[in-house]
C-alpha cells in the first residue's frame, strides 16, 4: 500500500540576507534516506523523540511538504514531481489525521459536505446528505452531526470524521493526543474494527509505546531523520537494539528521573536530536 525509498525531505538555513552572500546557502536534512513499507490492511507504527522528522515524513507522503530526493508510492502510485496527476489519485486514497484534528477540517464546512467532498471531487454522482449519514454512523457518530460545523465537534469526534471519509491508508499523526483514556479506547478499536472491515491499511505516528503495542503489526524507530531499527511489534518489544523504545515510555523514564535525583541527567542517554 505504502513503499517509501530514501527519502530526502532537505531546507535551507539561515535568513534571507544570509542567503544572498556567496556561498553562505546551507541545508539540513529533516528526512535523510527514509525506506519503509506498510502492506495492504497492516499497520506500522513510527515511533521516535520529537524533532526526529516523524511529522514531516507522514506529509511528505501526501505531498504537503516537498522532497527532494526518493520516491513515494501509494497505492502503486508514485509522482514525478508536484505538478504531476498521480498526486489527486494519491490524496484521494490517503487520509491523515493531524495532530490537531481540526487543522484536517475545513471551518467553514459542515460535516455533510466534508466527508462527501471527495465523491465530487472525482466525479461521483451520490445522495450527499445519506451517504453522509451512512458514513458518520459507520464510525460511530450520529447521523444528525451532518449538519454541525467543525469548532462543534470534539476532538474525538473530528478524528471520526477524518477517518468517516475512507481512505485505504490512514496516517495518523499522534492520534490519541488530548483524549481521555476512554476514548482513546473507542478509537483505537474503531480503527481495529474498519481495517478488519475494509482493508484499511495505517501508519501511526506516535509516543505512547502501549498504544503502538496494542494496534500495530509492525515498527519502525526514527531518529535524526532516520530509520534506525524496524521490525515485527512483537519482536521489537521483546528485544529492542536501540535505546528509543525504553525513553518513549512514560512510567519508565519517570522511573530513570527519579534514581538520578531531579534535575540529573542520565550519562548512558542518547543524545537528543534537540541538543544537536
Amino acid at each position: 500500500m505504502l513503499e517509501i525509498n530514501d527519502l530526502v525531505v532537505r531546507y535551507r538555513t539561515g535568513n534571507l540576507l544570509s542567503r544572498l552572500k556567496p556561498g553562505a546557502v546551507r541545508y539540513v536534512d529533516i528526512l535523510a534516506g527514509v525506506s519503509l513499507q506498510v502492506a495492504p490492511g497492516n499497520t506500522l507504527g513510527l515511533i521516535g523523540e520529537s524533532c526526529s522528522g516523524k511529522t514531516t515524513l507522514g506529509r511528505a507522503v501526501i505531498g504537503l511538504t516537498p522532497i527532494s530526493g526518493g520516491t513515494v508510492q501509494v497505492n502503486g502510485r508514485e509522482p514525478r514531481d508536484a505538478s504531476d496527476w498521480s498526486w489527486r489519485g494519491i490524496r484521494r486514497d490517503t487520509g491523515l489525521i493531524f495532530q490537531d484534528p481540526m487543522a484536517a477540517l475545513d471551518p467553514r464546512m459542515r460535516v455533510e459536505k466534508l466527508v462527501t467532498e471527495p465523491f465530487s471531487v472525482n466525479g461521483r454522482e451520490i445522495n450527499r446528505r445519506a451517504e453522509a449519514g451512512r458514513l458518520l454512523t459507520m464510525v460511530g457518530l450520529p447521523a444528525a452531526f451532518i449538519d454541525r460545523y467543525p469548532h462543534q465537534l470534539s476532538g474525538g469526534q473530528a478524528r471520526r470524521v477524518a477517518v468517516a471519509l475512507r481512505p485505504k491508508l490512514i496516517i495518523a499523526d499522534e492520534p490519541t493526543a488530548g483524549l481521555d483514556l476512554s476514548v482513546q479506547g473507542e478509537l483505537l478499536n474503531l480503527l481495529t474494527a474498519l481495517q478488519r472491515e475494509l482493508g484499511m491499511s495505517y501508519l501511526i505516528i506516535t509516543h505512547n509505546l502501549a498504544i503502538t503495542r496494542h494496534v500495530t503489526d509492525d515498527i519502525a524507530i526514527m531518529y535524526l531523520g532516520r530509520i534506525v531499527e524496524s521490525g515485527p511489534t512483537a519482536a521489537l518489544f521483546r528485544a529492542p537494539a536501540h535505546p528509543i523504545p525504553p525513553r518513549c515510555s512514560a512510567p519508565k523514564a519517570a522511573a530513570a528521573r527519579r534514581e538520578r535525583g531531579a534535575g540529573g541527567r542520565d550519562p548512558n542517554a542518547f543524545p537528543s536530536s534537540r541538543r544537536l
